[in-house]
């Protein structure tokens, strides 16, 4: 089968577009982010002042991801020499950069810290350099990242793909810092699109999923889940031998907006008559375009709700979102046949 790949990953960060929608830790990021450096000089003097703003476990584990995503850049040097140096949390407080296994020891560090049980996960990701299909077996774990537990649950974390992602130049890494609040309690089967565990009960899931599985498994980005599309449904299609050939092409937005009941399918037939509906809470504008010698249908809104119906033409069908006086931009595409 073929899945399209949406993007190509460095060193084991995304480069999806930050959601404006992530407003739960709004208060808890703001002052986490604003750390005095005169209290930084070790973890014990982070977690201290981290842990007096906050109210709830929760809140503690989510304004160590913020410190640390926000003030820890990514070592491209290191990854791009293999000169890597010592990954202790003292160390990388003090330089201020980590690969992975830094990023991931510094933050069960600084929940440690603050009274809260956490842990280091090493396993396989699908980031840098990978193409659908590639093998996993055999080889040593490419990437890290944490579980932390809070009222009783464990909760996935991944601090480097918060922190930032990177591009590639003359074939050199490159990372650009960007605060990405999505890889602070993934869910599960969202997470593990993208991360398989060396011990397979961090998955934290039931379905027994092998590593063979994992590597036929399509490579499904964040910003399709961010649209609202399940990962446990794909994961149990996968199993059941029921998922499609090809998903919907699916594109990063910085806005809000969830789709209900949109095919997993990413080929439609021509002729269909179809409805789609999103939803949304921002004063936006919903197109969708499917023949080219037509103007898209624009979606029509009642309260958060945005709906259009159409009978599909063979070409591409285009999902796209705008603001006023602004260019539309796809956030979803299917292929109609």
């Amino acid at each position: 089968m073929r899945y399209l790949l949406l993007a190509i990953q460095f060193c084991a960060f995304t480069s999806m577009t930050v959601s404006a929608a992530d407003s739960t830790f709004h208060s808890i990021d703001s002052f986490a982010v604003n750390t005095p450096p005169t209290l930084v000089y070790d973890v014990d003097s982070v977690a201290a002042y981290l842990k007096q703003g906050c109210k709830t476990d929760l809140e503690k584990a989510r304004a160590a991801f913020a410190w640390e995503a926000n003030n820890i850049r990514y070592d491209d040097k290191g990854f791009n020499t293999g000169n890597i140096p010592d990954q202790s949390p003292a160390k990388v407080i003090k330089r201020r950069h980590a690969v992975c296994e830094g990023y991931s020891q510094l933050y069960k560090a600084l929940c440690t810290a603050m009274g809260l049980e956490a842990v280091v996960v090493s396993g396989h990701a699908k980031a840098y350099g990978y193409r659908p299909g590639q093998k996993f077996e055999g080889k040593d774990p490419n990437h890290s990242w944490n579980a932390v537990k809070v009222a009783g649950q464990w909760l996935l974390v991944d601090v480097t793909w918060g922190a930032g992602h990177a591009e590639g130049e003359r074939g050199k890494l490159v990372s650009l810092k960007r605060y990405t609040p999505y890889f602070f309690n993934v869910d599960k089967y969202e997470f593990f699109f993208r991360h398989y565990p060396v011990d397979y009960q961090w998955s934290l899931l039931s379905e027994p999923i092998s590593l063979r599985q994992y590597q036929e498994m399509p490579l499904v980005m964040e910003p399709f889940f961010m649209l609202g599309f399940s990962g446990k449904d794909i994961i149990s299609k996968y199993l059941d031998k029921t998922l499609p050939a090809e998903l919907p092409m699916s594109f990063p937005t910085t806005h809000n907006v969830k789709v209900v009941d949109f095919p997993l399918d990413g080929t439609l037939a021509a002729g269909t008559q179809m409805n789609f509906t999103v939803l949304s809470d921002e004063d936006i504008t919903m197109a969708i375009s499917n023949d080219i010698k037509k103007p898209p249908v624009m979606m029509q809104k009642s309260g958060n709700r945005y709906t259009a119906s159409l009978t599909l033409s063979r070409g591409d069908l285009h999902v796209a979102i705008g603001i006023k006086g602004s260019r539309f931009s796809d956030i979803l595409m299917y292929k109609v046949k």
